[in-house]
């Protein structure tokens, strides 16, 4: 088996060279299983993601309407207290 040397990397297509990734961290706005107001209603944070850009992306079950997931951008939940 073929090893290769620091000097041969450049040989290497693009694909295979290692690159070091860049480590994202932040705080997120609202908890899971957290209570929020969104349009008037009381929800249930369940699921949260960034996008690549930074936004926050929250799955939310609302309290008072029937079962139903929705995706829903941070700024236009409010905090419940």
């Amino acid at each position: 088996m073929d090893t290769y040397t620091h000097s041969e990397r450049s040989l290497l297509p693009r694909g295979l060279i290692g690159r070091r990734r860049r480590v994202y961290t932040a705080n997120w706005t609202y908890k899971l299983d957290s209570f929020v107001d969104y349009r008037g209603e009381r929800a249930v944070v369940i699921d949260r993601h960034r996008t690549i850009m930074g936004v926050e992306i929250y799955t939310i079950i609302p309290l008072t309407a029937p079962p139903a997931r929705r995706c829903v951008v941070g700024r236009s939940l409010k905090h419940i207290h």
